[in-house]
């Protein structure tokens, strides 16, 4: 059911795709590199761990040593 009105009241607005687009978004950073070897075994491991996630969640909170401390702590061995 629509509610005339019920956007507005509730600070809702259409934005065209243009609009959208137009917007500035934040840019990426360039962190850290991989070799090979560690990226195949983040790929492996991903499945059972989301370890795409956690190493974006450890680098933020704890740099590259806290990458380096999660992937070895999931197992992989240099």
């Amino acid at each position: 059911m629509f509610f005339f009105g019920f956007k507005a009241k509730a600070g809702l607005h259409d934005v065209s795709d243009e609009q959208i687009a137009a917007q500035e978004i934040d840019s990426a950073v360039h962190f850290a590199n991989f070799f090979p070897v560690v990226w195949d075994f983040v790929k492996a491991t991903d499945r059972q761990y989301n370890i795409r996630a956690a190493l974006l969640d450890a680098a933020e909170r704890d740099g590259k040593t806290g990458m380096a401390q999660l992937l070895q702590d999931l197992g992989f061995q240099p």
